[in-house]
């Protein structure tokens, strides 16, 4: 099963940059502050207000195997 990290170019409403990804990705999260998880049922979604922290997030992810689909 391909592990895919969906991402969204703009912001929410209430001004953070979403990704949703599967749960394993939870696991590579644990170096990065600043950031939000919500655990909803099969996936996770990261939130954070700055967009710089969600492409190093995106990056690490990328270099674990995620395969990245969208952009910010």
């Amino acid at each position: 099963m391909k592990r895919i990290v969906k991402v969204g170019p703009q912001r929410t409403p209430d001004g953070y940059f979403i990704a949703v990804a599967p749960p394993e990705a939870k696991s590579y999260l644990n170096d990065f502050s600043n950031i939000e998880v919500e655990e909803m049922g099969t996936e996770v979604i990261i939130k954070s207000r700055s967009r710089s922290t969600l492409k190093k997030i995106i990056l690490e992810l990328k270099s674990k195997g995620f395969y990245i689909e969208g952009h910010l």
